[in-house]
């Protein structure tokens, strides 16, 4: 029995529909500047040096403002690239490590996250900013010590918004920051 390892654009493209509320021409512009600016950036030398976009996560509530802060960086999912469980997971640039530190330094928690692709989406996550190398180890509930759990769960997946307008060459870059949330 062989497992699905790949995502298609097609998919990436549904999750968006489902897990965005809207998407008006002013949010496709801003959507498509950060990607074109990116791009830019890249054809200038410094594509080894931005991060594709990630998430800072807090607690709330009363006294829990800046207490146990952490960032997510994800490895961006391309369309029908193969991601199997056992594959070897990349090395963060050396930027982002650099990044990483500079957070550590400060109390915040960072995390590079990479992806599998069997029947499903799953995220494997490591603590960067730290002195010594870490390993990969399953996500969220590496980091679940930081956060506590919703009482109730959130459907997120419920829209039915049209992404035909979101060009192709944005879909993985957009795709991801959904699926990983």
């Amino acid at each position: 029995m062989s497992s699905k390892i790949t995502l298609t654009e097609v998919e990436m493209r549904g999750y968006l529909s489902r897990s965005i509320p809207s998407l008006n021409r002013n949010k496709l512009n801003g959507l498509l500047a950060e990607v074109d600016f990116r791009h830019h950036l890249h054809s200038l030398g410094f594509g080894d040096r931005v991060s594709r976009g990630g998430w800072i996560a807090r607690r709330v509530g009363a006294g829990e403002f800046a207490h146990q802060t952490a960032v997510f960086f994800p490895e961006t999912i391309r369309p029908k690239a193969p991601y199997p469980p056992d594959r070897p997971f990349p090395s963060p640039d050396n930027g982002l490590h650099t990044i990483c530190a500079t957070f550590h330094q400060t109390g915040i928690y960072a995390y590079f996250c990479c992806a599998t692709v069997e029947d499903g989406v799953k995220w494997k996550s490591v603590q960067l900013g730290l002195p010594t190398p870490q390993d990969y180890q399953a996500f969220p509930s590496s980091v679940g010590h930081l956060f506590t759990v919703r009482p109730r769960n959130y459907n997120y997946l419920r829209y039915k918004t049209d992404t035909s307008s979101i060009p192709s060459d944005a879909i993985s870059e957009e795709g991801c920051v959904k699926i990983f949330l």
